[in-house]
């Protein structure tokens, strides 16, 4: 031991300060606190861990082969000794503290009593436990005496002028941290460990006070009571061991968030609590008014009569949907994606993304539920922003029942004018039926009685013709009273003329019809049905403005039929001479329910339906024009693909 440690021995001594590092700090304030060092030291942990790693450095820095024992000389060097250079630093710093030799003296005894406790701590024999002990004491020893050193050689006025910096300097440095203190915004309260109020920002004696000048409780002694709510949550907290607690607190109408925190002071000069209040107000009224609004968007949402999709428009995702949806899509797996949407069936796709962004409104769509499972809807689109992300609400609403009921309505609205114009076949059949028993019983005669053949050709001619208009009676009827469902290719002139047939007792009375259809035979797919009764409606309701003039003023009027087929439409005119539509009525023309005619004669639903199949099934137009006294015109065009 005369020359110091061995290799082994050193390696060990090191491991050991390396590893203990919280220990030695834990030791050293043991000893400051109990001896009453700590009234003159830092407050924060950080300040001791330094001191301790300072002192440690030194010696992990030297090499393990290096620990020889520092014996001391009469003219050792100690500015340049490594091991009495921290002491060297350590003098300055502390003179600087206000602390005089005595006092750092006295605590740096305690230091080396802290490294010698700890070879009693760690697992070590007592042969090297004595053998580190004495190379630790000629370590301090150096340590010790280059703070002596450092701090004799100085004069009286280099001390008086280093504590004079350093008064001034910490100083500056309270009044760094008092206007910090003062400028926050959140009220800021420091209890001692009893609770009692030690300090508070300008922002807490603001709140409780009423008003207050920047550092007038600091250094204006102003007093302020603060809520006995508060004041009561800090002498509770101060009997739990927790190291900090939060709590919402109202007052003058603001809400905070309360922390109290205790003071992270590990020498005991200040033992309490730093309270911070956050106004929190404005956070919670818009939390509140968020929770609100989805309340409302939930409430919105299930109460609503329909299937109802959230859409987020930016990563194109329904990120929530109704039970409504789930009901429309019954026995059918509904995708991430969204539903898909036909304008016809067969047509081209449109995702809900892209209707969404059109801002559909009242369209009327196919839904293709599943394997081909397509329902008629009609949807809606509103835009909404939802956490400051751009959202659309696709309200879907399942028409199929209103179809149902709309196709039957539009059944028994066909129903009404064949039945209006059924009691003039019988007689236009019979009629004809009539003529040609008399045109059979003059050609029996003329047979019988010999006869020349030119009175016999007259006769069968006439037979013949009165045949021909029985069977057009009968082929024009049967055309349109299949009630067809499905779309058919059929030439819409030959429709049209089979249709002016069987109005023909309607207009015939009081009317001529002049007639021009259009050269070429196109054929155009359509509901045939639906179409006959498109044409037998216009028809009726000319034949019927004609009638009504003409029983007025008895002049004979007329009915004008004109059709044509372009590369992309069939396009037909219905004109008439009659009494026209009042000017008032133009708007109402295509509403449901609204007629000219007398009450009770007919429902009012004719050329409603006639723009529902025009227009929204066979995607065609149709206009007129009128004159009040003088007549009206229609034109529908039908598109021929």
């Amino acid at each position: 031991m005369e020359r110091g440690l061995s290799n082994k021995l050193a390696s060990e001594l090191k491991k050991h300060l390396g590893n203990n590092e919280d220990w030695l700090i834990k030791r050293i304030l043991y000893y400051a606190k109990k001896q009453g060092y700590t009234a003159y030291t830092s407050t924060l942990e950080e300040a001791w861990r330094a001191s301790i790693v300072g002192l440690s450095t030194p010696l992990l820095n030297t090499p393990s082969t290096s620990f020889w024992l520092q014996e001391l000389h009469p003219h050792s060097d100690f500015p340049s000794d490594p091991y009495a250079q921290f002491g060297v630093m350590e003098a300055k710093k502390h003179r600087e503290r206000g602390i005089d030799l005595i006092m750092f003296l006295g605590l740096f005894k305690y230091y080396r009593q802290t490294y010698e406790d700890l070879l009693f701590k760690v697992d070590m024999d007592m042969d090297d436990i004595k053998s580190c002990r004495t190379f630790l004491k000629r370590y301090f020893d150096r340590v010790e005496l280059g703070f002596i050193d450092g701090w004799m050689k100085l004069g009286g006025d280099t001390i008086n002028h280093e504590m004079t910096e350093a008064n001034r300097q910490l100083t500056n440095e309270k009044s760094l941290y008092l206007t910090t203190l003062e400028s926050l915004k959140q009220p800021l309260i420091v209890t001692d460990d009893n609770g009692a109020v030690k300090l508070m920002n300008q922002a807490a004696a603001e709140l409780f006070a009423g008003h207050s000048a920047p550092g007038a409780v600091y250094y204006g002694g102003q007093k302020v009571n603060i809520s006995p709510v508060i004041e009561k949550n800090i002498k509770l907290f101060l009997k739990t061991y927790k190291v900090s607690d939060s709590y919402t607190f109202v007052y003058n109408n603001k809400v905070f968030d309360v922390t109290s925190t205790r003071m992270k002071d590990v020498s005991g000069k200040f033992i309490g609590l730093a309270v911070i209040l956050n106004d929190i107000t404005d956070k919670r009224n818009t939390e509140s008014y968020l929770k609100e609004s989805e309340a409302l968007r939930k409430a919105f949402m299930e109460g609503i009569d329909a299937a109802a999709l959230v859409l987020d428009m930016e990563t194109q995702e329904v990120v929530d949907f109704n039970t409504r949806v789930e009901d429309l899509f019954s026995g059918c797996s509904f995708t991430e994606e969204g539903p898909v949407f036909y304008e016809n069936i067969g047509g081209e796709p449109h995702s809900v993304f892209d209707l969404a962004e059109k801002s559909v409104n009242n369209e009327e769509r196919y839904i293709d539920l599943c394997r081909e499972h397509f329902k008629p809807v009609r949807l809606f689109s509103v835009e909404v922003w939802f956490h400051n992300k751009r959202h659309k609400i696709m309200i879907i609403f399942d028409i199929s029942r209103e179809k149902m009921l709309e196709k039957r309505a539009n059944h028994l609205q066909h129903l009404e004018v064949l039945g209006d114009i059924a009691s003039s076949i019988p007689v236009m059949i019979g009629a004809a039926t009539e003529e040609l028993g008399d045109t059979i019983d003059e050609l029996q005669k003329g047979l019988a009685g010999g006869v020349g053949s030119d009175v016999l050709i007259d006769n069968v001619k006439t037979a013949a013709g009165k045949a021909s208009d029985i069977s057009e009676v009968i082929t024009a009827l049967h055309s349109i009273v299949q009630y067809e469902t499905e779309s058919a290719c059929i030439d819409l002139n030959q429709l049209l003329k089979n249709c002016i047939t069987l109005t023909r007792d309607k207009w015939y009375p009081y009317a001529d019809v002049q007639t021009s259809f259009g050269n070429g035979q196109i054929g155009v797919v359509c509901s045939p049905d639906e179409m006959g009764q498109v044409f037998l409606n216009l028809l009726v309701n000319a034949a019927y403005a004609v009638r009504k003039k003409y029983e007025t003023d008895s002049g004979r009027g007329s009915i004008i039929i004109s059709s044509r087929y372009t590369g992309t439409f069939f396009e037909a005119k219905i004109s008439d001479s009659g009494i026209g539509i009042k000017k008032k009525d133009y708007k109402r023309v295509f509403d449901q329910g609204f007629s000219t005619k007398e009450v009770g004669s007919v429902t009012g639903n004719g050329l409603a339906i006639v723009y529902d199949i025009v227009v929204k099934r066979h995607k065609g137009t149709i206009e007129f024009k009128s004159a009040e006294g003088r007549g009206t015109e229609f034109t529908l065009r039908i598109p021929v693909d």
